[in-house]
């Protein structure tokens, strides 16, 4: 199990690192990834470090805060990106108009080539 886990966790940095590439400018990349990865790297401190003190009071204690603290950060994720994701839509909707940016029910966006400025 223990395995897996680290697995999962390596898969899952690689995935949000290159989930923050592409919703986020260079600029604000530089602060942020190594900011997620000193947080990433400070939970997975605290998780060792309080793991041994929860399995006395309840064997099954540290798996199930984790799995909680888990479902819960990814929800936070999910609606950060969600947020990011409207928050580009409105800005090349205020860049290129409402006509040249279309948005499908799986909140695609397409932009018409005749709204794309050439630099």
């Amino acid at each position: 199990g223990y395995i897996i886990l680290n697995i999962a966790l390596s898969m899952n940095e690689s995935f949000l690192n290159e989930l923050q590439g592409k919703i986020t400018t260079r600029e604000n990349f530089r602060k942020i990834a190594p900011t997620t990865q000193i947080i990433r790297r400070m939970v997975g401190f605290l998780t060792a470090f309080a793991g041994p003190a929860l399995f006395t009071i309840y064997p099954q204690l540290p798996s199930i805060v984790g799995a909680v603290f888990s479902f819960l950060l990814w929800g936070i994720i999910v609606a950060g990106f969600m947020m990011r994701q409207k928050k580009n839509i409105e800005g090349l909707k205020a860049q290129h108009g409402d006509e040249g940016i279309r948005v499908d029910k799986n909140k695609h966006i397409a932009v018409s080539r005749d709204s794309i400025l050439e630099v």
